[in-house]
């Protein structure tokens, strides 16, 4: 998990970051998750043992969570946010927080996990 974690890490903004591609976010937001999406469940369906990705992944992209959260990796960030057992959410709302006026402003932009995002803080 560490290994597919410091994959990244570093600004999500450049060129050929993990977060640039669609693969990419979707891999890692579903690690994040837990397990995959059950379009007829309409609900994750978590993996046993339960992954813990998403304590991992926080500490790889935590000093740039504000790119994360305005750019391709919004639905990441969106992920965590709802994970369970994100043991750090408060901590994640309390740095998105803030950085409020450059998610609001990529959801004005298009950016809709930025959107959701911004309405789950």
């Amino acid at each position: 998990m560490t290994a597919v974690a410091s994959l990244a890490a570093g600004n999500p903004t450049e060129d050929g970051h993990i977060a640039t591609t669609a693969a990419g976010g979707r891999m890692l937001k579903t690690l994040v998750a837990g397990g995959h999406y059950n379009n007829e469940l309409k609900k994750v369906e978590t993996v046993t043992p339960p992954l813990g990705f998403h304590e991992v992944l926080y500490d790889s992209i935590a000093e740039n969570i504000k790119a994360w959260a305005t750019g391709a990796g919004s639905f990441v960030v969106l992920s965590l946010l709802e994970t369970d057992g994100f043991s750090r959410v408060e901590e994640l709302k309390a740095q998105l927080r803030k950085c409020k006026k450059g998610i609001a402003a990529a959801a004005k932009g298009g950016n809709k996990g930025s959107a959701v995002v911004r309405e789950k803080l």
